[in-house]
């Protein structure tokens, strides 16, 4: 290759690599949550310079069937927009850059967790630092301003797109998996040391935002995680284990004790069994097309029950049916299908554990919230498409090892 191509090809790859990174900072760190938005259009530029490198052409060429299925998915929602009600066009026009924002998205991380192993990894510990500082200053804005806590139950609410405190404990959580990755990760004390304290802040404002479904989600996606962790012998996946069970074990008995338990138990299951009962109330004498091909992308989503209103299922793969009935559900049932196929077959890869582990997590979670799987940059790009750009990049090829202080090893890039 040519120098001036050489050159271009590099700043093609500082483009991508500079979008995601203020994509993830300000998603953590912007005090307007719209500000999170507007990277997203610099990734899809990104992209499409990178579409003329061969490296790009192969990994499409290699992931061309998986990257089918997710493009249909997301061609599918969008075009619903023509049967979910009046001024069609528009929503066809809006929904359709959605999807492509969306699948930029995904295959520019996955270019970037492919083709530059060593950025890739530094983007994993900007992530985890942007949300260390989100965590600590939300924690002091909840403490010193009370008219920040905009919620009748005193719960926490961060900064950046986390615009509740159910999405907070989501970030953060979801955060503090990578940070445990990195520990793991890392040959050196120190910086294992460091990322051992830092997140404190992040699990403190877990527990502030008072979010159980992430008790729930986090210690189980820890414990599949250790088990399919590469290396480890079967007595210390059962000793790790068996330490996650009895930590969880002792931090339900010590929260028994305290008035913030009542808090918890006092909102039950949050409505989420007549929720879903309601969506489900609503295929109730409808025509077959809608059992097939769901009501629109652009529905009205709000359920009501009683004198109960909520905005969309808590639930997405509820909420992907609604929308996009059986056909929509299906395509979606297929990618996760695919992205566990994937992560079974990279046994030696060193992002396994860590797209396990965020994946395991994220499936947990999203059997109990969520909403429209296509929207604009929000949670569910941290929460499904991030990990799933990341499951995309992984391969079963050998990795090489890299100096210290990075990953024990690291994808190769050849």
């Amino acid at each position: 290759m040519s120098n001036p191509d050489q050159q271009l090809k590099t700043w093609r790859y500082r483009l991508l690599t500079f979008s995601l990174v203020l994509w993830v900072v300000s998603y953590f760190l912007a005090s307007v949550s719209q500000i999170n938005t507007y990277p997203t259009y610099l990734i899809s530029v990104a992209v499409l310079f990178l579409t003329a490198c061969p490296e790009t052409k192969s990994l499409l060429v290699n992931n061309r069937n998986f990257l089918l299925v997710i493009a249909v998915f997301l061609a599918y929602l969008a075009i619903s927009a023509i049967w979910s009600g009046n001024q069609f066009e528009f929503k066809l026009l809006k929904y359709a850059g959605y999807a492509a924002l969306t699948f930029c998205f995904v295959l520019g991380t996955a270019i970037l967790f492919e083709q530059t192993p060593t950025t890739a990894y530094w983007f994993l510990i900007i992530m985890s630092l942007s949300a260390v500082v989100s965590a600590t200053y939300s924690i002091w804005l909840h403490y010193a301003l009370p008219d920040f806590r905009p919620l009748l139950d005193n719960r926490l609410y961060a900064l950046g797109r986390m615009h509740s405190p159910t999405i907070s404990a989501y970030s953060y959580a979801l955060a503090l998996i990578v940070m445990v990755y990195l520990v793991f990760s890392n040959i050196s004390w120190q910086i294992r040391t460091f990322w051992v304290l830092a997140s404190a802040p992040v699990i403190m404002a877990i527990l502030l935002t008072g979010t159980r479904s992430v008790a729930l989600a986090l210690p189980f996606a820890a414990l599949i995680a250790c088990l399919a962790m590469p290396g480890w012998k079967t007595s210390q996946k059962l000793k790790v284990s068996l330490g996650i069970i009895f930590l969880g074990a002792l931090a339900i008995t010590l929260l028994l004790q305290t008035n913030y338990a009542e808090i918890l138990t006092g909102r039950a299951f949050s409505f989420r069994p007549e929720i879903w009962m309601s969506v489900l109330a609503k295929f109730e004498g409808a025509d077959w097309r809608y059992w097939l091909f769901g009501f629109g992308i652009s529905a009205n989503e709000q359920v009501v029950f009683g004198s109960h209103h909520f905005d969309h299922a808590h639930n997405l793969h509820l909420a992907t049916f609604y929308y996009g009935g059986a056909v929509g559900l299906a395509l979606f049932e297929l990618i996760l299908v695919l992205l566990l196929l994937r992560i079974i077959q990279a046994r030696t890869h060193p992002y396994q554990t860590l797209c396990l582990g965020l994946l395991t997590f994220s499936s947990v979670i999203l059997m109990l919230d969520g909403n429209r799987v296509l929207e604009k940059s929000n949670i569910l790009w941290l929460l499904f498409w991030l990990p799933a750009a990341i499951t995309l990049s992984i391969t079963n090829k050998i990795p090489s090892l890299v100096k210290p202080g990075h990953p024990k090893a690291a994808p190769s890039s050849q």
